[in-house]
């Protein structure tokens, strides 16, 4: 019996074949946020950001789950609409 019970809830999707695994630099770099703002959204839940994974004590981010994030978001014309939005 494997020791982490726990751990199936946690775990994403399979991978997709050949997916990299960014770091937090290349993350900040593709998505335009901030490396702080990663740390914090990853530490505290406190933005909007993309899902991570840890690697022994690295955190990375698959390629594919960044992609998918940057196309979440959504997209406006002009800033008036962001603001009727919410």
């Amino acid at each position: 019996m494997p020791k982490h019970k726990n751990l199936a809830p946690m775990l994403q999707s399979e991978p997709i074949p050949g997916d990299r695994l960014l770091t937090v630099q290349e993350t900040s770099t593709l998505t335009s946020l901030a490396v702080s703002t990663l740390n914090r959204a990853r530490v505290y839940g406190t933005s909007n950001a993309p899902s991570f994974c840890k690697i022994g004590k690295s955190v990375r981010y698959r390629e594919s789950t960044v992609q998918a994030w940057i196309a979440s978001q959504t997209e406006y014309q002009h800033t008036t609409q962001q603001q009727h939005a919410a």
